[in-house]
C-alpha cells in the first residue's frame, strides 16, 4: 500500500508515532516506579549478584522451551 498525498503520509506517522506513544507508555512507568524507592541501587545489587548469569539463562530457557510447540 503506497501513500500518494503528503496529508496521507503525515496523518500516517502521526498515528504510528501515537501508537508507539501508547504502547511505550507503560513501560515508562514501569521503570519510573522501579527507581522511586531506591534509585539505582537495586539495578546495580541485582547485577553483582553472582547467580544473575544462571537467572537469566534460565529465563530464557522457559521462555523459549515452554512456548515451542
Amino acid at each position: 500500500m503506497e501513500i500518494q498525498t503528503k496529508k496521507g503520509r503525515w496523518l500516517t506517522n502521526l498515528g504510528l508515532s501515537l501508537m508507539a506513544i501508547i504502547w511505550l507508555f507503560p513501560i515508562f512507568v514501569m521503570f519510573k516506579e522501579s527507581l522511586r524507592v531506591n534509585g539505582f541501587s537495586n539495578y546495580i545489587a541485582t547485577l553483582q549478584n553472582p547467580n544473575f548469569p544462571q537467572f537469566v539463562f534460565n529465563s530464557f530457557i522457559v521462555a523459549f522451551l515452554c512456548n515451542a510447540k
